[in-house]
């Protein structure tokens, strides 16, 4: 403190305390002040605390939405197309010789292996490496994170699962029944972790959980033989969010919207005409017999009004010539995508 601010807190120690607590009041940040039109929205959980709670309704929003909204649909759908393509990642071997010239001959033989291999990739059978890269990536931007187990050697019947879109939600299903229970320290949310941070092992079921048993059997695979893809915007954060989450009541208000201008549009095309008429008592205005529907057709002429009655179209808004620019904008910044792409990717669809 200065000779003042020392005489005045001498002096008066109430305004002296009130001129240092506004002086640092000035000198903070704007922003740490809350106002009338100023809320301060603060968020002080960790990342794994903030999946504990929200992770598995994120998942199971963002998996509704990309089985019935259109947007989330085109715009999944766009990425992978961008990321993956239709023929997969393309792989290129590059062997070098110890002089460091390309090795021809052992680039052709790992080419060749790579595409035997690119066959049949998983040990379900089912899908070819091309369909599997985009499903995984389907599933690691909706559902946040996917999990792959790395099998080596041959085995004359394997019964091990695949991690794929069900597998995030096979794992939560576990997870949620471990909470009461006593955990080790180094254990969170099904990843075991060393004093370094770093993933040992992982917690997993062999069978889906959603079918219905009562016990489902689990195992722990290292972390040498798990590959884990998670979508992360926080540090030391164990299991991903879904890409999805920042956009999701956004999307939600956006498809009620939507529907609500459909319905609209719905009853203002089922409008025709309408006749005016005077009012009862009018001179010259005739009271009309019980008038019947009439067929509108091309070129008709409608020669059906009564002395006093004037015929008019109804002028439908619907639909609302913004609201395709609208939706786009509103959808397209939490997909990591500019809204020109998500338009011209609706428009050939």
């Amino acid at each position: 403190m200065n000779f003042l601010d020392k005489a005045i807190g001498a002096l008066a120690p109430g305004w002296g305390a009130s001129r240092l607590r506004s002086r640092m009041a000035i000198r903070a940040y704007e922003a740490i002040t809350p106002t009338r039109t100023h809320r301060v929205r603060r968020e002080n959980r960790s990342g794994d605390q903030l999946i504990q709670l929200a992770g598995k309704s994120l998942r199971e929003q963002a998996r509704w939405f990309d089985n019935n909204h259109d947007l989330v649909i085109g715009a999944l759908d766009k990425m992978e197309e961008r990321i993956i393509g239709a023929k997969g990642i393309i792989v290129e071997p590059q062997p070098l010789t110890g002089a460091g010239t390309l090795n021809s001959v052992l680039a052709e033989k790992i080419r060749r292996c790579w595409a035997e291999w690119s066959v049949s990739p998983e040990v379900t059978g089912q899908y070819t490496r091309p369909v599997l890269e985009r499903l995984m990536l389907r599933t690691w931007l909706r559902d946040g994170e996917v999990f792959t187990q790395v099998l080596t050697g041959k085995s004359a019947d394997c019964h091990l699962w695949l991690a794929s879109r069900s597998g995030l939600k096979r794992w939560s299903r576990i997870i949620s029944r471990w909470k009461k229970r006593t955990v080790p320290a180094t254990w969170c949310r099904g990843i075991y972790f060393n004093a370094w941070r770093r993933p040992v092992k992982y917690l997993v079921c062999q069978s889906w959980p959603g079918a219905g048993a009562a016990a489902v059997a689990v195992k722990e695979v290292t972390a040498e033989n798990m590959l884990h893809l998670r979508f992360t915007r926080r540090l030391n954060q164990a299991r991903g969010a879904s890409l999805l989450a920042p956009v999701i009541i956004r999307l939600m208000d956006l498809k009620e919207y939507e529907d609500s201008e459909r319905i609209a549009a719905r009853i203002a095309a089922s409008l025709g005409m309408f006749i005016k008429k005077q009012d009862v008592g009018t001179d010259g205005y005739v009271a009309p017999e019980k008038r019947k529907e009439t067929q509108i057709q091309p070129g008709m002429l409608f020669d059906g009004l009564n002395p006093g009655e004037d015929i008019g179209m109804i002028k439908s808004d619907r639909p609302n010539a913004g609201l395709e620019s609208f939706r786009m904008g509103a959808a397209s910044c939490g997909g990591r995508r500019t809204a020109r792409q998500l338009l011209f990717h609706c428009q050939k669809l």
